[in-house]
């Protein structure tokens, strides 16, 4: 669910150019060619083979099971499930390199809401402890 949302927001970036193609998203809304006529495969076929091969990707390599609502009460609320499996995910997947979400939370949560960072931080480290061996 987090890749998706990611890559939804990175596809709205035009300064990412030609990358934007192979975002796992990028070719959600292609089905709409089947609607027009003459009806549009291009994108079609290419929004197919670039989910197989985000499935064998991200589906072949393991699956992890994470107690998100048992790990966020730890970390001080039930409602940081969310930060918990970003924590698990970006613990099992190397995306950014360690301690970057965690920086980055601090430096650009709005100063009202500076008060969830602390909790949001555990919650994200509770998360990380998951990471596949």
């Amino acid at each position: 669910m987090l890749i998706s949302i990611l890559s939804q927001i990175l596809n709205q970036i035009d300064a990412l150019g030609d990358i934007r193609n192979w975002l796992p998203t990028h070719y959600s809304f292609a089905w709409t060619g089947a609607l027009v006529d003459p009806t549009r495969w291009d994108d079609m076929i290419r929004g197919g083979f670039a989910s197989l091969a985000y499935a064998v990707l991200f589906a072949a390599p393991r699956v992890i099971a994470v107690d998100a609502l048992r790990l966020a009460h730890k970390a001080g609320t039930v409602k940081a499930q969310n930060m918990v499996m970003l924590g698990a995910l970006m613990a099992n997947m190397d995306i950014l390199p360690e301690g970057a979400l965690e920086r980055a939370l601090k430096a650009h949560t709005a100063q009202r809401l500076q008060k969830f960072v602390e909790m949001n931080t555990r919650a994200l480290a509770r998360g990380a402890e998951y990471k596949a061996k």
